[in-house]
């Protein structure tokens, strides 16, 4: 009988940790994983199945972290470009609600510039303070990029997406804080 209970016990504390584990891997894959499909001009879905280059300079949307929108950014032209940012971050996004601009002014003194080379992905963090007006639950919001020394019409943007209501809230949040809500 006891080694019944030992055995039975032992099941159940291996299933436990198993399933555990699983739960932790696969939280550290979501968080941490780029995604695969970057489509867009210069993609050629060959036959042989070998991948040519992207070309060109493509934002896509990763996800929420911590009260931040997180894209990626990957320079597939042949030129440096330049953000401000830290550690392979950049911030200070250009930002559009149904086509109009609605980026808030940030004070960006001390950050470094951090420099994007052809053929690297960087990650780019949009906050809430970074918006001066508030979505709404429709509205699409378009995220985008501009090298530092572009010029105007050198700005890119990811797909348009509706922003999820707690990201939104915490934009009302971030506004009323600065009296402008």
């Amino acid at each position: 009988m006891k080694r019944i209970i030992t055995g039975t016990l032992i099941f159940f504390v291996t299933l436990f940790v198993g399933i555990q584990t699983a739960a932790f891997v696969t939280s550290v894959m979501e968080r941490f994983s780029v995604p695969a499909d970057l489509a867009g001009r210069g993609y050629n879905d060959q036959a042989d199945g070998v991948a040519t280059a992207v070309y060109g300079i493509h934002i896509s949307y990763i996800g929420v972290k911590e009260s931040a929108l997180r894209f990626l950014i990957y320079n597939g032209s042949t030129e440096r470009l330049r953000c401000l940012g830290y550690s392979g971050i950049c911030v200070g996004p250009e930002l559009r609600i149904n086509g109009l601009d609605a980026s808030a002014w940030v004070c960006l003194n001390g950050s470094s510039e951090y420099e994007i080379k052809p053929g690297e992905a960087v990650e780019m963090m949009v906050f809430p303070y970074d918006f001066a007006l508030i979505p709404g639950k429709n509205e699409m919001v378009e995220v985008g990029f501009k090298s530092i020394d572009a010029n105007e019409e050198d700005q890119y943007f990811a797909q348009p997406i509706v922003l999820p209501p707690a990201f939104r809230n915490e934009i009302r949040k971030s506004l009323s804080e600065f009296g402008k809500y």
